[in-house]
């Protein structure tokens, strides 16, 4: 997504003033020791200590007006606060990203080997989707379900869970969801945060026109839906997997 990539661009460029300014530094401390020492400093050197200055001040100028661009307010005098509101920010973002949180169902491990099988045919699903190039309000719809089960794992509130398993009931059989959200036998791995979707450009491209399509009610979708919206796949794109 764009602010994410925005969100990535501020926080090298504050990596770059911190290196700027560490150079900077020690020009600065070497014109110490002259003016101390009652030394003259050499051409090359002022020429040095300016260059390292004028770095210094261009980054710090694209800092201030990528933070302006993303918050439209002017930034907190430190790189820590600039960057603990980044941190906040990105959170904010991937938990409203429909593919990231989708993603997360690909990350989700079962404690027993029967209902590992039955969690696999459902990645394998997901995955499959995932892939798809052609998407619409019935593809975004299928996505909310696998991320509103990911979201029900984590859920401790138990009539939260109790009611989102209701909505669950269409798309999932009652013993993977019993097993999964109520009996514990379904976790996310540590790595279920670390999707790789949004360094990913073509995925990244495809967020964009989901977030444009229509909303539907995630219970209204069943797996007949899904099933109808795999159909719609291109001919090409039905051949580039049969050849995968």
């Amino acid at each position: 997504m764009e602010r994410l990539q925005q969100i990535q661009d501020l926080r090298r460029a504050l990596d770059d003033l911190r290196e700027y300014g560490t150079t900077f530094k020690k020009t600065l401390d070497a014109f110490k020791d002259l003016i101390d020492t009652e030394k003259f400093a050499s051409a090359d050197f002022m020429t040095n200590m300016g260059d390292s200055f004028v770095d210094w001040m261009k980054k710090t100028k694209t800092c201030f007006i990528s933070y302006e661009k993303l918050f439209k307010t002017q930034p907190p005098e430190t790189f820590a606060e600039i960057e603990n509101i980044l941190d906040a920010e990105e959170i904010k973002i991937r938990e409203t990203d429909i593919f990231f949180q989708a993603e997360k169902f690909l990350h989700i491990v079962a404690t027993s080997s029967d209902l590992q099988k039955n969690l696999d045919e459902h990645q394998k699903r997901l995955a499959k989707l995932l892939e798809r190039k052609r998407q619409g309000a019935k593809f975004k719809a299928t996505l909310e379900i696998f991320a509103k089960f990911v979201k029900a794992i984590n859920e401790v509130d138990f009539g939260k869970k109790f009611s989102a398993s209701k909505e669950l009931n269409n798309f999932f059989d009652d013993e993977f969801i019993g097993r999964g959200l109520f009996g514990g036998e379904l976790t996310l791995t540590a790595d279920a945060d670390k999707s790789t979707s949004t360094t990913d450009d073509v995925k990244t491209s495809r967020r964009k026109k989901v977030a444009a399509a229509t909303e539907i009610p995630a219970q209204s979708v069943t797996e007949t839906d899904v099933a109808d919206a795999d159909k719609s796949t291109s001919t090409t794109d039905d051949v580039k997997t049969s050849r995968r």
